[in-house]
């Protein structure tokens, strides 16, 4: 975060410490003038700056243009063709759509400064066809817009690897999401015909039932074994943590590594104890004296996990407390 610290300008201000970066990402994450996947996520704020610092973009111009998604810097597709027009290395870049219907074809061509040949990318109906995209979400929508961005992204991304610095286009990433989210509805009933059923908890489908031999089927579903059970995380079209684990290729599995938010390791961990999901709000306030904001609150509770056993005894002895 070198680059923050010594040449990052906001509101006018020069910010000299990582520190004061992330004091003011937060201001703004917790104001709603920005992107609502930066609300509340400050850390999100201070990567979209660093990432629009490499770019040559101003903070907001960053906020409005670059998006976090599963950990990745990506850029809309209006963002995308404005770096490239002012990186000074495009001499002209041309789009438009061809045919009607089925026929429907995008097309992107440019040219670069002291290049004599052009680059042409296309996207056609057929494509998005074949990718499963067409009739899907936004695209029964703005069929033509998707053909355009979908375009745009092989054709700038191709001539300009200089100009974009490895970053992926977001509206590609938003398909890859919905399918995911199509995957993830699909699942049980390829697992029913295993003996095997799901119930969502807190954003996850969760395996049930005797999954004894089934583990690599499992994992071709996308489903990773966590806390003793099989879960996915079913996408919201919002920004989502990043699940990894790698598993053994024997049929017990066993985690390696994670990458997933404290406060729904915490709602996992106390639904998998018996707290139902209804009830996790009273326990992590009243008894752990936290929120599910207070991310150090919670990683100091997940810490001991004897100590949060024993508190959650204790919570389930006692009478669950109603409402006037």
């Amino acid at each position: 975060m070198a680059n923050i610290t010594t040449k990052l300008e906001v509101m006018g201000m020069q910010v000299q410490s990582f520190q004061e970066a992330i004091n003011m990402a937060e201001y703004f994450a917790g104001t709603d003038l920005v992107p609502k996947d930066y609300r509340g996520k400050g850390s999100n704020v201070v990567v979209a700056w660093q990432k629009g610092l490499e770019l040559g973009l101003k903070p907001l111009q960053a906020l409005s243009t670059i998006a976090v998604v599963n950990g990745r810097a990506t850029i809309w597709g209006d963002g995308l063709i404005a770096l490239v027009k002012n990186s000074s290395k495009e001499e002209w870049t041309h789009e438009e759509i061809r045919g009607e219907g089925d026929n429907m074809v995008a097309i992107c061509e440019t040219k670069r400064l002291s290049q004599t040949q052009t680059i042409v990318r296309t996207f056609s109906v057929q494509d998005a066809r074949q990718a499963n995209l067409w009739g899907n979400n936004v695209w029964a929508k703005y069929p033509k817009r998707m053909l355009q961005m979908r375009a745009r992204g092989l054709c700038l991304r191709d001539a300009y690897p200089d100009v974009l610095n490895g970053l992926e286009i977001a509206e590609e990433i938003v398909d890859l999401q919905h399918q995911q989210s199509r995957e993830a509805k699909s699942a049980p009933k390829t697992l029913e015909q295993l003996g095997l059923t799901t119930n969502e908890q807190d954003g996850y489908l969760v395996v049930s039932g005797n999954t004894y031999g089934k583990a690599e089927l499992l994992r071709q579903l996308g489903f990773e074994y966590f806390e003793d059970k099989w879960c996915k995380e079913l996408p919201k079209g919002e920004i989502i943590n990043d699940i990894v684990i790698d598993t053994t290729v024997d049929e017990t599995p066993q985690e390696q590594s994670m990458q997933i938010s404290p406060a729904k390791e915490l709602s996992l961990y106390l639904m998998q104890k018996g707290i139902p999901k209804d009830r996790l709000g009273e326990f992590v306030k009243d008894v752990l004296g936290t929120s599910s904001k207070n991310i150090e609150g919670i990683k100091t509770a997940l810490a001991d996990k004897n100590a949060l056993d024993e508190m959650v005894q204790i919570f389930l002895s006692e009478p669950a407390i109603e409402e006037v």
